[in-house]
């Protein structure tokens, strides 16, 4: 995308922030410079219609960046804001979760991802969100979280769906003896990628999938590094009997997540 959303580049401007203030001053140049004006102008519009997001955002940084286990990590986060802690450019706004949810179910949908009689694995589920957004498309859908707090969230959150559940569970090993066709992980792999747990999650999937089943994640890892992350897939993918049909595509208008869709030989 050659322009970010609103949401997405205040977060940036956020982190890069040591206070409100800065933050402040940083879009107060954006708007004298003729540019930038009128992305900044979206951006404040944007921020003064979510008071309090600044330390929000900045609250849940700081809690994901101690460093302890991240079941422990999501439980802080969700403490504080259960939609920002899954997904930081939300803002911490419902209705806007709720549009970049429903925009990347229509983009599985789009790309042949679910189907009706499709059985799911949302691995890292958080509020349940996704699962509860694909559920009427698919035959079945397990998340599966880490974070007691979130789990019970998504819990309430498909509900209301009879071919949705959520369990609590730290790795894909633990489903071990179900099988899949499809293992959803959005934006849940920079986690297992930061842990050192690639390998394992790549075996793990591998194991749970049906002949010609999917994979597809979204965010590979907050490297930084888009073009290292490409190889990695592309390398996990070959040494594991997947074929990339998605490689760090950026195709969302809430979110700039980037799509990796890899099919199982």
């Amino acid at each position: 995308m050659a322009e970010l959303p609103p949401n997405i580049e205040l977060v940036h401007l956020f982190a890069v922030s040591r206070s409100a203030a800065a933050a402040r001053a940083r879009l107060a140049a954006m708007l004298e410079n003729p540019e930038t004006h009128v992305r900044a102008e979206r951006m404040l519009t944007l921020w003064r219609s979510h008071p309090g997001v600044y330390d929000r955002v900045r609250k849940i940084e700081a809690i994901a960046q101690q460093g302890t286990a991240w079941r422990d990590v999501f439980d802080a986060a969700a403490a504080v804001d259960p939609c920002a802690a899954v997904a930081l450019y939300s803002l911490g706004d419902a209705d806007l979760l709720a549009a970049a949810t429903e925009e990347l179910a229509e983009a599985m949908r789009r790309w042949q991802v679910l189907a009706s009689g499709t059985v799911v694995l949302d691995f890292g589920c958080g509020t349940g969100r996704i699962s509860a957004a694909i559920a009427p498309y698919v035959a079945r859908v397990l998340g599966v979280d880490a974070s007691p707090r979130m789990v019970d969230v998504a819990r309430a959150a498909v509900a209301r769906h009879a071919n949705a559940a959520v369990i609590e569970a730290d790795c894909l090993s633990a489903l071990r003896g179900d099988r899949f066709d499809v293992v959803l992980a959005i934006d849940t792999m920079p986690y297992v990628v930061q842990a050192g747990d690639a390998d394992a999650f790549w075996e793990e999937a591998d194991a749970l999938l049906n002949p010609g089943g999917a994979v597809l994640m979204m965010n590979y890892s907050y490297r930084g590094d888009p073009a290292r992350d490409d190889e990695d897939v592309t390398a996990f993918a070959a040494r594991h009997g997947f074929l990339v049909a998605r490689c760090g595509t950026q195709d969302l208008t809430h979110w700039d997540g980037r799509a990796f869709l890899l099919h199982k030989i």
